[in-house]
């Protein structure tokens, strides 16, 4: 009745009261298929959907990447009353390279993280940021090891991404290969050769 009518009834009330507002909703489901699947009123769809922005996930646009986190930072360092925290170029480069699953709210939640853990004053260094967004360095920091060749270090390394992939998208095959920029076929491949679970 609110988006079909532009009307209220207070709660406990019978008068009904006039408004003139617009809504603006976000989701990151897709809800004609759930129209479909019935898992979302097919009349609720059709009274939101009158203007449809689609925004690509954050993974798919790198530019955004630092401009949030900067954006982030600066209202989380005026609310606390903190002089402005400046992102040291090793933790830029860890933040462009993580593939956020998370989107935007996991962007903000990690500029949070790092403004709680760095001095006022200082630069976020790769320390002040989550283990999940500095771990690609694990694998790669130890380099081969003694009893391996260089070949059994690289698949060690693409293994560990691989795995990675499939758990930031839930498992799903089509998706993790596009992600990664192959074809479903050769990550199937891939994954038989490196015995990924």
């Amino acid at each position: 009745r609110v988006l079909e009518h532009k009307v209220i009834t207070r709660a406990g009330g019978s008068q009904v009261i006039p408004i003139n507002v617009r809504v603006i909703a976000a989701t990151n489901q897709d809800l004609a298929e759930g129209v479909r699947e019935k898992r979302f009123r097919e009349d609720l769809f059709y009274r939101l959907s009158v203007v449809t922005l689609e925004l690509p996930p954050l993974a798919d646009r790198p530019e955004d990447i630092l401009p949030l986190a900067e954006h982030f930072l600066g209202e989380f360092c005026l609310e606390a009353g903190r002089v402005a925290l400046r992102l040291a170029p090793e933790a830029q480069q860890r933040l462009t390279g993580h593939n956020w699953p998370g989107n935007v709210r996991e962007r903000e939640n990690e500029m949070l993280r790092a403004l709680m853990l760095t001095p006022s004053g200082d630069l976020i260094t790769p320390k002040m940021l989550s283990p999940k967004i500095i771990e690609i360095r694990e694998p790669i920091a130890h380099g081969a090891r003694p009893d391996e060749t260089l070949r059994e270090a690289l698949d060690r390394v693409e293994a560990w991404m691989i795995r990675r992939a499939l758990t930031n998208n839930g498992g799903r095959k089509a998706r993790t290969a596009r992600k990664l920029g192959l074809t479903r076929e050769g990550l199937y491949k891939k994954i038989k050769r490196l015995g990924v679970e």
